[in-house]
C-alpha cells in the first residue's frame, strides 16, 4: 500500500504505527474512487497498520466483501479495489499448521480447497458482471512455498533509505535491496494477452506502479519508481478476452493429509527457530526472508482450475500493504486481489 515498511521486517508495532503515504492517499488527491473489501468477519484490513486509516472518513472505505459482490453485479465497482481474502476465516487458501500427532498445539485444520473455491467466486463475479469490459484484476500471492527456484533473487532499490529496525537474533541481515523467491501473479482482464508469460523482473510494487501509470499519480518511493508498469501484459486494442472464459468449478473432494505438510529446508528451519513463545511442531516452518519477486503468468483462462498448492504461513502476509517485510514461507498459499475498473 505504501511501497515501504518503514524499516520493519516483521509485523508493524501496532495499529496506526506506519506513517508512510499510501496509494489510497494518492488516489484521494486525484479524485479516484477506491474501496477495500474485507472477507473477514472481524472486518480486518492491513490498512489499519497505517496512521492514514485513522483520518476522518478513511475507515468508511473498508467494507464487507458482500458489498463487492453487490457492486460487481450492479456495475458499481470503484476505480481501484483491494480485496482482503479472509485471512482469519479460512478463505485465503492457507492450509494450517495442524499436526495430527500434536493436536494439543491448538492449530485448527483448514481445507485450502475452501479458499480456492472462494477465490473463484470473487473472480467469476467480475467476469460475469457489467464491469468486466473495462477492468483489470491482479490475483496476487505473497509466498513462494519454500521449494527450489532456479532463478536467483534480483537487486532492488531500498525504498526510502531506512534500514531494518526490528531484526531478531536469527534473522538474516539485509537492507531491503534484494528480493526473495518468485511468486505467482495472475492477470485477469478482457485486455490480458492470451498465453502470455512475462520474463521481466519485478516485485509487488509493480502493482502500485500500474495504478500510478493508469491514473497519472506520483510514485511513492524509490522502489515503485524503479518497477515496470506491467502494461506488457495487456492488449488494450485487440481485447483478447472480450468474451470471458468459463472456468470449471473448483474440486472440493480432494483429501487433505495434514501429516504431509511442510517438510524439507523450511521444516528444518522451524525445528531450529520455532515460533515466538510457542513450541515448534516438527513438520512446519516459519523462516523469514526478504521481498518476493513476481513470477508473472497471464492466465485468464486458468482461473478456477487451481488445486491445493502449499505456500505461506497463516496470519502473516501483506503482498500490497507491506511491500518490504516478507514473511514466513512454507505451508500455505495466501491470496489477495487487486482490481481496477472504470466502473
Amino acid at each position: 500500500m505504501a511501497a515501504t515498511s518503514q524499516g520493519f521486517v516483521h509485523d508493524a508495532p501496532g495499529p496506526g504505527s506506519l506513517t508512510a503515504k499510501t496509494i489510497w492517499q494518492e488516489l484521494d488527491a486525484a479524485g479516484v474512487s477506491w474501496k477495500i473489501y474485507s472477507a473477514d468477519t472481524n472486518f480486518f484490513s492491513f490498512l489499519q497498520d497505517f496512521a492514514f486509516f485513522n483520518q476522518p472518513g478513511v475507515a468508511a472505505h473498508v467494507v464487507p466483501v458482500a458489498q463487492y459482490f453487490a457492486d460487481a453485479s450492479a456495475g458499481k465497482l470503484p476505480g481501484v479495489s483491494f480485496i482482503e481474502a479472509g485471512l482469519h476465516d479460512g478463505l485465503s487458501e492457507h492450509s494450517s499448521n495442524f499436526d495430527p500427532a500434536n493436536p494439543q498445539l491448538g492449530e485448527v485444520p483448514i481445507n485450502v480447497q475452501v479458499g480456492a473455491q472462494w477465490a473463484s467466486t470473487v473472480i467469476n463475479a467480475l467476469m460475469l458482471g457489467p464491469s468486466w469490459s473495462d477492468s483489470v484484476l491482479f490475483f496476487a500471492h505473497d509466498e513462494g512455498g519454500g521449494t527450489f527456484d532456479h532463478v536467483s533473487p534480483i537487486g532492488v532499490p531500498n525504498p526510502d533509505g531506512i534500514q531494518p529496525k526490528d531484526l531478531r537474533p536469527n534473522d538474516v541481515p539485509g537492507d531491503f535491496t534484494l528480493t526473495g523467491s518468485r511468486v505467482p501473479n495472475m492477470v485477469v482482464s478482457p485486455f490480458a494477452k492470451k498465453n502470455f508469460v512475462s520474463h521481466t523482473p519485478m516485485d509487488y510494487t509493480s502493482y502500485l506502479r500500474f495504478i500510478e501509470a493508469r491514473f497519472s499519480l506520483p510514485t511513492l518511493t524509490a522502489r515503485d519508481a524503479a518497477m515496470p508498469d506491467m502494461t506488457e501484459f495487456f492488449d488494450f486494442t485487440g481485447k483478447p478476452w472480450a468474451t470471458p472464459p468459463t472456468p470449471p468449478a473448483q474440486n472440493m473432494n480432494g483429501a487433505c493429509d495434514y501429516s504431509r505438510q511442510a517438510t524439507g529446508v523450511y521444516g528444518f528451519a522451524y525445528d531450529n527457530m520455532g515460533r515466538l513463545n510457542r513450541a515448534a511442531p516438527r513438520k512446519y516452518a516459519s523462516n523469514r526472508h526478504p521481498m518476493q519477486r513476481l513470477m508473472n503468468i497471464c492466465v485468464a483462462s486458468w482461473i478456477g482450475r487451481r488445486v491445493c498448492w502449499p505456500l505461506v504461513d497463516k496470519g502473516i502476509g501483506k503482498p500490497l500493504s507491506d511491500t518490504l517485510k516478507l514473511r514466513s514461507s512454507a505451508t500455505y498459499l495466501f491470496q489477495e486481489l487487486f482490481l481496477l475498473s472504470a466502473g
